[in-house]
């Protein structure tokens, strides 16, 4: 395995959120945001980027959507609510956290299912035949000067 991918996965971490929107931060999260049991994180919002930094951080703090303490032991959290809406997701959905090394801040990020992806595009002709989806390809790489023709 290419050792920028291995760096990337010791980076990323994945947790499923509960019903009511409560989350364990993963031990490596808690860690590189120096956050403990009755520690307060704040998230804050910038489009669809979220955010989380320690409220000890140092950083600017202001405008961020504040989440009062880390309640248990092991890192347990209620997602608030803007914070739920601006990453699009709900209970049973997961999130994934990007760690900045030596910055104090993670970044959170959902996790889609492929499956959210049916019916996106519609379509209301006949089922394309495997030989109508090679002459497409074909056609797709002439456009960009490939060497199908």
């Amino acid at each position: 395995m290419d050792k920028h991918v291995k760096e990337y996965l010791k980076q990323v971490n994945q947790t499923r959120i509960m019903s009511g929107g409560r989350l364990t931060l993963p031990k490596r999260v808690r860690e590189a945001l120096d956050v403990k049991q009755g520690d307060s994180v704040r998230f804050f919002i910038d489009g669809a980027r979220v955010l989380i930094r320690a409220a000890t951080s140092g950083h600017d703090l202001s405008g961020g959507v504040q989440c009062d303490g880390l309640p248990a032991s092991q890192g347990q959290l209620t997602l608030p609510k803007p914070v739920q809406q601006a990453l699009g997701v709900k209970s049973g959905d997961s999130v994934r956290f990007f760690i900045h090394k030596g910055a104090g801040e993670v970044q959170v990020r959902a996790v889609h299912s492929v499956h959210r992806l049916y019916g996106s595009l519609a379509y209301d002709g006949p089922p394309a035949t495997l030989e109508d989806m090679d002459r497409s390809v074909a056609e797709g790489r002439a456009g960009y000067g490939g060497e199908d023709a």
